[in-house]
């Protein structure tokens, strides 16, 4: 089976550099406060995390605050950043598909009308014209929001339907450092399905493939987090508080991401409609068909970018998806046992 390794780690630095360019040209040297720490079992927004904090390190931007939406708290926020910027977390989360992220959001702005916000990075879907309505009206009328988008369907969205002049930037996990598989795969086809609202296929399986979602959360990570919940009380203690607060933060996200990486490695071959999924079996250099989710966002983002770097290829279903993972498979490359 071709080794792609070389060339997704040529994609990956030129991700990376193009992310680290506009998240400079956007923060500049700031202090910066980043918002909504994914304190849940989801791979991907821990990617995302761990993919900001390194880029806005390479940007020259001081991170010198974060939270979760329960670890908010303004007063500490403001005293933090002292004239700085606000930095909303990166994800497909814009919209009403997911509401108490939308709603953490606008309360955020709602909080800190003359402080600088910058949207990191998202996908957008609303499904409703009261949600839609609703976010003109909150977030459209700060006078010092910037939104980024990472793909060009939700920059088309943004333009037509909510009143905004988006930014165009790659996905925020492409700034993390370079991955690796870790581990010899186990199975011929790894299927990670999601099995939440986003999914748009049925129950699918077949005889080479192992299905799953991610994970649940390891006994380490939620020993973190149970020590997360001190954030909002070491955040109010200072610059050393709030650093520890970060670290906590960091050391979780990193901890779930090789956790991420590691299932995603158990398969020869890795086919999924999670898009972080898709993105990390590729800058790991496994070989990664995708499978399009409910609102599309996965193949907006790759046929966003393919034009610029070498995407994976999308599939019309699981079934397409996993016969193109067998037709990589050689007869003669058995799996070899953990």
């Amino acid at each position: 089976m071709k080794n792609d390794k070389a060339a997704n780690s040529a994609v990956a630095e030129i991700a990376r550099r193009t992310a680290v360019g506009l998240i400079r040209k956007v923060f500049g040297r700031t202090r910066v406060a980043l918002t909504d720490f994914p304190a849940y079992d989801n791979v991907g927004d821990s990617a995302l995390w761990v993919g900001a904090r390194n880029a806005l390190r390479l940007a020259d931007a001081n991170v010198v605050y974060g939270c979760t939406h329960m670890s908010y708290d303004p007063v500490a926020l403001r005293a933090a950043i002292r004239g700085g910027t606000i930095a909303l977390a990166a994800g497909g989360n814009f919209g009403d598909v997911w509401p108490r992220r939308q709603q953490f959001r606008e309360r955020v702005v709602r909080d800190f009308p003359d402080v600088r916000i910058v949207q990191l990075p998202q996908s957008i879907t609303f499904n409703t014209q009261e949600a839609i309505d609703r976010c003109r009206s909150i977030i459209g009328a700060h006078k010092n929001f910037t939104l980024m988008v990472r793909d060009e369907k939700s920059e088309a969205f943004a333009r037509d339907k909510l009143g905004f002049d988006p930014i165009l930037c790659p996905d925020m996990a492409f700034g993390m450092e370079a991955i690796e598989r870790i581990g010899n795969p186990i199975v011929d086809v790894l299927c990670l399905k999601r099995r939440d609202k986003e999914s748009a296929a049925p129950d699918w399986s077949a005889e080479r493939a192992l299905v799953v979602d991610w994970g649940g959360l390891t006994p380490r990570e939620q020993w973190i987090n149970k020590s997360t919940r001190y954030v909002r009380r070491l955040s109010g203690l200072g610059s050393v508080g709030r650093r520890a607060a970060l670290a906590a933060f960091d050391a979780r996200a990193s901890h779930r991401v090789r956790y991420g990486i590691k299932q995603l490695s158990s398969g020869r071959v890795v086919i999924s409609d999670r898009l972080h999924g898709v993105l990390i079996a590729h800058l790991a250099g496994i070989p990664v068909v995708a499978v399009d989710n409910v609102d599309k966002k996965v193949s907006a983002l790759i046929g966003t970018w393919n034009s610029d770097w070498p995407m994976p290829p999308v599939a019309d279903s699981f079934q397409e998806a996993y016969e193109r993972g067998l037709a990589q498979i050689s007869s003669n490359d058995p799996v070899k046992k953990s």
